[in-house]
């Protein structure tokens, strides 16, 4: 029927030649609005074409029904997907504008504030090791002047105990000879040991 219709309007411009030379440029270019129409009616046409194809219905003019309802539900369904994709676009856009001027030097922010706080930790880290390794090293420092004072008291301890030692065995030594001066000659030096041996002994006691 589309293809009659079609050959038709084509016939009736050639026999027609005065009526078809009578559009000017003016006629055919139209005004603005006449074009907007004219484009809506393209898109219509072309969703009425695919809405046709899909649901198999013939090119011809579909009487009130249910076929009728399938092809305008079609339509309605195509141009809301159009105007939803249209909607996302914008919505992309606006989100993409946002981000560009508010999230994106959020995240920068946020970007240097960790940055920062990560150098600061990793500062606090190595003062507190160094910290750490000072007061080590003045440990050990103050144990080894301990020790070496202890030693120092010690040997100094040690050696005079050795000089209270050798003096009281001198001492010890001179009581014993004058015990020992009325024995007899040759029986003199055993009675200096056994008397030196029986007053170190009331000493230590």
């Amino acid at each position: 029927m589309y293809r009659t219709l079609k050959v038709s309007a084509v016939l009736t411009l050639l026999m027609s030649p005065l009526a078809a030379s009578a559009y000017t440029y003016d006629q055919f270019s139209g005004d603005p609005m006449e074009q907007y129409s004219s484009e809506e009616l393209s898109e219509e046409q072309i969703l009425d074409a695919q809405c046709r194809e899909e649901l198999g219905l013939p090119e011809a003019d579909i009487p009130y029904g249910a076929l009728k309802f399938n092809l305008r539900r079609c339509i309605t369904l195509k141009r809301k997907a159009q105007f939803n994709e249209i909607l996302g676009e914008r919505r992309r856009a606006r989100t993409q504008s946002t981000y560009e001027k508010i999230i994106a030097p959020k995240s920068e922010e946020l970007k240097r504030r960790t940055a920062s706080f990560f150098r600061r930790a990793v500062q606090q880290q190595q003062t507190s090791r160094q910290n750490a390794i000072t007061e080590s090293a003045t440990e050990q420092r103050s144990s080894l002047l301990r020790v070496r004072a202890q030693n120092r008291t010690s040997v100094h301890q040690n050696e005079r105990q050795q000089i209270l030692d050798a003096r009281e065995l001198q001492s010890l030594r001179i009581k014993a000879r004058e015990d020992c001066l009325s024995a007899p000659r040759a029986e003199r030096s055993a009675c200096i040991r056994e008397k030196l041996e029986s007053l170190s002994k009331e000493s230590q006691e």
